[in-house]
């Protein structure tokens, strides 16, 4: 992590996080491309994904994760399922003038990659700065679910699991593809146990949520919209300046975090467990 040394007053040395880059992930190779994003949302930094090629190391493609839709890679592939993520330029207009510069949204999870639909799937980490109350919006493009081609970088779809996160619960915990039978149909979904508490179903070819039920207990939001795909926040226990809010239900930390053991799959019982 670089710093930049600020003046010495009284012969104590004081040191300035300064455009910090950090990486914390293992990166993922994917067709010859060498896949990895940044860290430290909290660090005032603007969130990214990176291919790089995997025998020179050039730069291939780069994906923010907020400002235009040019440097977020959205054109004209992106067709996300839900009307919350459509329009132009969200990565900037949901957010206060000229703060999605340092927005967050960092890549440190996982990335999972389906070779038949040729799509990466990866998610976005908390928005900064974590007072959700300098920050009104949504947020694009933190906290969600991005796919992409690998090829180009491209943005396929995005799903916002939480919008104008209020609770540091980030987007970032492990993907598992399958193939199910959902209500009688064979789908090609991705279940992910998120921070918030949730156990998401999503048909991984259009980003729609077929299911997202509770794991634990959750008490901070009051379920999701799956009509809208919307998360309803619970008002009693939104954060708020000069107020204490107790007994929040999932912590910051999650109700599984990223370290926590992996998600996994038992066919015979078609059951995942956390």
């Amino acid at each position: 992590m670089p710093f930049a040394p600020l003046h010495d007053h009284g012969g104590v040395g004081h040191q300035l996080v300064a455009a910090s880059v950090v990486i914390t992930m293992a990166p993922e190779v994917v067709k010859g491309k060498v896949l990895i994003g940044n860290s430290g949302g909290e660090y005032g930094v603007r969130g990214w994904l990176a291919a790089l090629d995997a025998k020179s190391g050039t730069l291939q493609w780069k994906a923010f994760s907020t400002g235009p839709d040019n440097e977020v890679l959205i054109g004209p592939e992106f067709k996300p399922f839900y009307d919350s993520d459509k329009g132009a330029d969200l990565g900037i207009h949901t957010w206060p003038p000229g703060t999605w510069t340092l927005g967050g949204g960092t890549v440190w999870g996982w990335i999972s990659y389906d070779p038949t639909l040729n799509l990466i799937y990866y998610g976005t980490a908390n928005p900064g700065p974590w007072n959700a109350d300098q920050r009104p919006g949504d947020n694009k493009w933190t906290g969600g679910i991005f796919a992409r081609d690998p090829d180009t970088g491209k943005a396929r779809w995005f799903y916002q699991t939480v919008p104008h996160d209020l609770f540091d619960y980030d987007s970032i915990n492990e993907i598992l593809l399958l193939d199910l039978d959902f209500e009688g149909q064979s789908r090609k979904v991705l279940v992910r146990p998120e921070r918030n508490g949730y156990i998401y179903v999503i048909d991984r070819a259009t980003g729609q949520v077929l299911a997202a039920d509770p794991y634990a207990t959750v008490n901070s939001t009051l379920g999701v919209d799956l009509k809208t795909g919307a998360l309803q926040y619970n008002d009693e226990k939104k954060p708020r300046v000069g107020q204490v809010v107790r007994n929040i239900c999932p912590t910051a930390p999650g109700a599984k975090d990223w370290n926590r053991p992996p998600i996994r799959h038992a066919p015979a019982s078609s059951t995942s467990l956390t």
